[in-house]
């Protein structure tokens, strides 16, 4: 094993340990905050924290950083709401043309869903800046992009087993989620290379989250959020999800290996490199 290996082990177990830690301590200081429901603020905080620390203790002085320095935040604002926009839509619609789902509006307060938006908002920026900040730019920097990409996205993938929900569902389901959470992170770690910025990732994560859970309310983390619509199932399949998430849908699997291949094959990428190719 050479150096560089060790040394990219070393810090990525590393920084899963500062992240596990950090979960445990901020899940005891939150436990008592019930007016703002601390304890589901715990992993976001953690994630953040711990990318942060880790760049400062080992990579202070590397010629990489987190890409939060974005003169075209408004572009990647734009692409990131547009993308997560087609990716759900298009999900959502290919359930009604198989009569899955019927939807219904509920009468939910603004106050109660701007909250839920402001936890998306610290949700995406944690779990970009551990993964397609910290851990990408390590890749990245020790061996390629292509690495880079799908190492990143392997682990986004295993965290979320640590989800108390993750196996309460039949092994099809718990299948199926992981191949697309796993694929989402690969859109997440292509939109960072392409555009060179942490904000794309960021943005279409937010919007992803805020699309399925907040708009259309689907279960998110294993739990029934408030929403101002509601999908209600006709029927339970493959294709709905069968009320595990939109995560767990078939629909959503073939719509985003339709958004991947378009990213590949239409050569996303960035101005100085060649285009990135993941076979």
């Amino acid at each position: 094993m050479t150096k560089t290996y060790i040394r990219i082990v070393i810090k990525t177990l590393a920084s899963i340990a500062f992240l596990f830690a950090f979960i445990m301590l901020f899940t005891i200081l939150l436990q008592n905050a019930e007016q703002i429901n601390g304890e589901i603020y715990a992993t976001p905080l953690a994630l953040t924290l711990s990318a942060l620390l880790m760049y400062r203790l080992f990579e202070k002085n590397s010629s990489w950083d987190f890409r939060l320095k974005d003169p075209l935040w408004s572009r990647n604002l734009l692409m990131g709401s547009l993308v997560a926009a087609l990716f759900v839509g298009i999900s959502v619609l290919l359930m009604v043309i198989a009569g899955n789902i019927e939807i219904q509006k509920n009468n939910v307060s603004g106050q109660i869903l701007l909250s839920q938006i402001a936890l998306f908002s610290l949700v995406a920026v944690g779990e970009e800046l551990f993964f397609r900040g910290y851990l990408y730019g390590l890749y990245e920097k020790a061996y390629s992009p292509k690495f880079a990409v799908i190492m990143s996205s392997i682990l986004f993938a295993a965290i979320h087993l640590i989800n108390p929900d993750a196996f309460s569902r039949p092994p099809v389901f718990i299948a199926l989620e992981m191949i697309n959470i796993f694929m989402i992170a690969l859109l997440f770690g292509i939109s960072r290379y392409s555009s060179n910025s942490l904000w794309f990732p960021i943005f279409l994560h937010l919007f992803i989250n805020v699309i399925q859970t907040t708009i259309l309310g689907f279960v998110n983390g294993g739990k029934q959020m408030p929403s101002l619509l509601s999908l209600e199932n006709t029927k339970n399949t493959l294709i709905n999800g069968s009320g595990y998430g939109f995560e767990s849908s078939l629909a959503a699997t073939i719509v985003l290996l339709a958004i991947l291949m378009i990213f590949i094959v239409f050569g996303l990428r960035r101005k100085d490199e060649p285009t990135l190719e993941l076979s």
